[in-house]
């Protein structure tokens, strides 16, 4: 690795066709993202001292609309494959990762009358979204490991947000029992 003029190089002596050990393109990764952070947070900081302003929230929309512009161009702004969750789960989700529906999985054709199944799902699209932008050829087999692997267990196990459901019957799952604190608990 080498600077020049204040930018980081990497020197490639490997083929182009054989890619690094993946423990080092990760530090490499982290190590980048580490210094566009800190030179991206140099430059707020920069920016606000030079920059008055009267009021806070507009300050904080100039800045907002400054990160927008240093981080995205026209040509980098690419519309997402699916353009909401319902797309991506009934085009996507359910007709790629298909699990036989007994014993401990569950599943609801109503998947979006369970608020918690609406969260979990919504994050999923879009960091397969991001994943599937992604520059890094290791980017989806990630979001595999790290974001599907871990909650469609959650999503579809016995103790899911599908819990009290059919596959052709949705039954409205029942809230936690809760008890009001009394005033005095915050005190």
């Amino acid at each position: 690795m080498s600077s020049l003029n204040g930018h980081l190089s990497l020197a490639t002596p490997r083929s182009a066709a054989t890619p690094p050990p993946e423990h080092l393109a990760d530090a490499a990764a982290r190590a980048v993202q580490r210094r566009l952070e800190t030179e991206t947070a140099a430059a707020l900081d920069q920016w606000l001292d030079s920059t008055p302003e009267a009021s806070t929230s507009a300050r904080a929309e100039r800045v907002a609309a400054a990160v927008r512009e240093s981080w995205t161009s026209p040509e980098d702004i690419r519309p997402p494959l699916y353009e909401d969750v319902t797309q991506w789960v009934t085009h996507h989700f359910a007709p790629i990762y298909i699990r036989r529906i007994q014993g401990g999985t569950r599943w609801c054709a109503q998947w979006w009358r369970h608020p918690e199944a609406v969260i979990r799902f919504a994050a999923l699209w879009r960091t397969w979204e991001t994943a599937r932008l992604a520059v890094s050829p290791y980017a989806m087999a990630d979001w595999h490991l790290n974001y599907l692997d871990r909650m469609l267990p959650v999503l579809v196990g016995d103790q899911g947000p599908f819990y009290s459901c059919k596959p052709d019957a949705h039954n409205d799952p029942l809230p936690l029992p809760m008890v009001d604190p009394p005033d005095e608990h915050y005190a």
